[in-house]
């Protein structure tokens, strides 16, 4: 068990046949070939949208943000904090992930399921996985899960590093890997 790395939360709304956000499921599949798809339980801030709005001129909200010198980023330190913004939701993801982890998995089974991993672009919100329109020199959209994320930490490195290298001028190619957790239960009612 890995235990020295931080664990962030973060809420975030549906993307699937059932839950159309951004733009129509059918639309999106065609233009990112990812057929296999069930959803996309992503970090990418235009398809996994956060579902709620922190009031940056309150103290309280800064404490629970994740913050990484001047960039702001969706995350929360409180899952606690977390469950009081989205108490009024009925269906989001609620999700637990670690930046750029060990090899080791975090132990959170018990209230959360493992989903895999995320390439999301440093500086930003896009996601090289599922909001690119796809590195094929990287990796294929067979080397994704039905959830739109990189099965193991292995793989998911590997894809990192080729990325920076296939395409070195490419600002979303140069990405943090994060681990990826949702709850079991909480944030699902309205079901996939």
């Amino acid at each position: 068990m890995n235990r020295t790395q931080s664990i962030w939360y973060t809420a975030r709304a549906c993307y699937g046949p059932l839950h159309q956000e951004a733009y129509g499921w059918e639309e999106y599949v065609r233009w990112s070939k990812l057929t296999h798809l069930s959803e996309v339980v992503s970090l990418d801030g235009m398809l996994n949208r956060l579902v709620f709005e922190p009031d940056f001129k309150a103290e309280y909200d800064w404490q629970h943000t994740v913050t990484e010198g001047v960039l702001i980023r969706p995350f929360f330190h409180s899952l606690d904090y977390v469950l009081e913004k989205t108490k009024d939701l009925e269906t989001f993801n609620l999700l637990a992930v670690v930046k750029n982890p060990s090899e080791t998995l975090q132990d959170l089974s018990t209230p959360f399921d493992f989903l895999g991993y995320d390439l999301i672009e440093v500086d930003g919100q896009i996601s090289a996985l599922t909001n690119c329109g796809g590195f094929d020199k990287s990796f294929l959209p067979r080397d994704l899960n039905e959830f739109g994320l990189i099965p193991t930490w292995k793989r998911a490195k590997k894809v990192q590093e080729d990325l920076r290298v296939d395409y070195p001028d490419e600002l979303h190619a140069d990405c943090d890997l994060f681990e990826v957790w949702r709850h079991k239960t909480m944030g699902r009612k309205g079901g996939n």
